[in-house]
């Protein structure tokens, strides 16, 4: 009963938080109908997907903004057009002249980075805006989006179960809210528990629902430390041809990335013209210059070598252990937040290695004796316990062989802090 009603107080405060966003579009005359929008859900993958597309969409010459969250170092970074950040005049400008309607209306920051970025992207006429929902979709603020041109969800994992639900299928209902009216909806993977809710979804919308997953096969992958070279074979074509895509990007989740953004492309294809395949391949090649991509398997020119990665759930952190050997990575700085299933993501990481936990300098950090005793708990022997994020990088420096690597990962906000101590180290 007590959950119950948890949830329903969650539903309550989301819709009241989506009436507030309504208010602030609505005095800056929706600028968010004035867009053609892409907006992508998923409970992974969707910070990876929006900068693919971005900088995909560049290659043709365009101006593409871009709307993600959270943000890493500076808050600008959440809204920018072909990689400059909004400016901070204009970001001056938009708080005072709205203060007295934000105030009144209790908006929220993350309402109000929202309608920043619709705002800014309609003044400076953007070809496309990819819009990140930041959490679920139904209830997102970013769901004052009301005719898309494409909607994407990623995949469906077990993530902020307190606002959206316990199960698979709840998830998936919550982030099915971004299908639209007989707008396209790119699906990204493949879940038993969650494909009925998005064909029945799909169906009552009377929108056409494309499956990456069986549109394109992964065959092989290649990587070394600058780049990934990645198989895939079309499905849905004849010839026996594979397609080759090279990404900068190295995390070992990217090719499923990959594979539903280029499921995307075709979409977009279709409708204009000013796009040619051409353009898929060269952005996919450089996604981190064109679009200012940080935090997933960035690498760092350090020895020992840093790798900074973003995973901070179940399904994230599972995803990279093929990784944490195959890039020798033997000291791992792990922190994360309080509102996490924080056990079931330390089952998931290998025992033998290393570990600097720490807690990240935020309100939601997790105390490092909380987390040394549930990695104590889990059998983990060789656990180290420090105050903050940089007396613990100083330390696996300490400790770490020059020709290993140090992993710092478990929350946005640990490599957030480690970040700002190797600005300009990145490889």
């Amino acid at each position: 009963m007590e959950t119950h009603i948890n949830n329903i107080d969650s539903t309550i405060s989301f819709l009241q938080e989506y009436k507030k966003i309504s208010k602030l579009c609505d005095w800056k005359n929706d600028p968010q109908n004035k867009l053609k929008c892409i907006h992508i859900a998923g409970t992974n993958g969707k910070g990876s997907l929006a900068h693919i597309l971005s900088a995909v969409l560049q290659t043709a010459g365009l101006k593409i903004g871009i709307y993600t969250s959270p943000h890493l170092l500076d808050f600008r970074e959440r809204i920018r057009i072909n990689n400059k950040k909004v400016n901070k005049e204009y970001v001056t400008a938009f708080v005072n002249e709205y203060r007295a309607e934000m105030e009144n209306t209790g908006a929220s920051f993350f309402e109000l980075s929202v309608a920043m970025a619709f705002d800014y992207f309609a003044s400076k006429d953007v070809d496309y805006a990819i819009i990140e929902t930041g959490l679920g979709g139904r209830l997102d603020s970013t769901n004052i989006i009301m005719e898309p041109i494409l909607s994407i969800i990623t995949n469906i994992g077990l993530d902020h179960q307190f606002f959206l639900g316990d199960t698979h299928e709840k998830i998936a209902f919550e982030k099915a809210g971004i299908i639209k009216e007989k707008c396209p909806i790119v699906l990204g993977e493949f879940h038993p528990d969650t494909i009925d809710v998005f064909d029945k979804t799909s169906k009552k919308m009377n929108a056409r629902l494309i499956k990456a997953y069986e549109q394109y096969l992964l065959i092989d992958v290649e990587q070394n430390d600058k780049y990934q070279s990645i198989w895939l074979k079309n499905q849905h074509n004849n010839s026996s041809d594979n397609i080759n895509v090279k990404t900068d990007l190295l995390g070992p989740y990217q090719p499923k990335n990959i594979i539903t953004a280029l499921a995307a492309f075709e979409i977009l294809r279709k409708e204009d013209k000013r796009f040619e395949e051409k353009h898929f391949f060269e952005g996919v090649q450089n996604v981190n210059s064109l679009s200012g991509f940080e935090g997933r398997w960035q690498i760092f020119d350090t020895k020992p070598r840093l790798i900074l990665e973003c995973g901070h759930n179940k399904d994230g952190l599972s995803a990279i252990i093929e990784n944490i050997y195959k890039f020798n990575c033997t000291h791992i700085i792990f922190g994360c937040v309080v509102d996490k299933d924080h056990e079931s993501i330390i089952d998931h990481l290998p025992r033998e290695l290393t570990y600097l936990l720490c807690k990240p300098d935020v309100p939601r950090g997790l105390e490092e004796e909380k987390l040394f005793y549930l990695f104590e708990k889990k059998g983990f022997s060789n656990i180290f316990k420090f105050k903050s994020v940089k007396t613990a990088y100083a330390a696996a420096n300490e400790k770490c062989n020059e020709n290993s690597s140090i992993l710092v990962t478990g929350s946005i906000f640990v490599v957030a802090e480690c970040l700002s101590l190797v600005e300009g180290k990145c490889i």
